[in-house]
C-alpha cells in the first residue's frame, strides 16, 4: 500500500492529506481491497469525450466523483486503458476523481 500513500505525499497539501486518510478509512486498507490503491485526479470533463489520465500504469477497475462544481452527471463514455479513461458530463464541470 506505500503506493496508495506515496501518491497523496507527493501532492501534499491538507487536503489530499485529509482524502487519503479518509479513503484508506472508507476503502479498509488493511484488507487487501484493491480500491485502495489508486489515484486523485482533477479534471473538466465536458459534454463531449473529455480524455482523463490517471497514470496508474494499469487499466483502472473503477473511479469516483469524490467532488464537482455543478450539477452535473458524470459517465464514462468510451474506453479506459493503462494511461486514460474517456469520461462525458451532463454539463461542463470542474471534478476531484478517485480513479483506481
Amino acid at each position: 500500500m506505500s503506493g496508495f500513500r506515496k501518491d497523496f505525499s507527493e501532492g501534499g497539501g491538507r487536503l489530499a492529506t485529509d482524502i487519503s486518510k479518509g479513503l484508506n478509512s472508507l476503502l479498509g486498507q488493511e484488507t487487501g481491497n484493491p480500491g485502495a490503491e489508486g489515484t486523485y485526479v482533477q479534471a473538466t470533463i465536458g459534454t463531449t469525450d473529455t480524455s482523463v489520465e490517471h497514470d496508474l500504469g494499469r487499466t483502472p477497475d473503477g473511479w469516483i466523483v469524490i467532488d464537482s462544481d455543478t450539477n452535473a452527471t458524470v459517465w464514462r463514455s468510451g474506453d479506459k486503458d493503462s494511461v486514460q479513461l474517456t469520461l462525458s458530463a451532463s454539463a461542463e464541470t470542474n471534478v476531484a476523481l478517485w480513479i483506481f
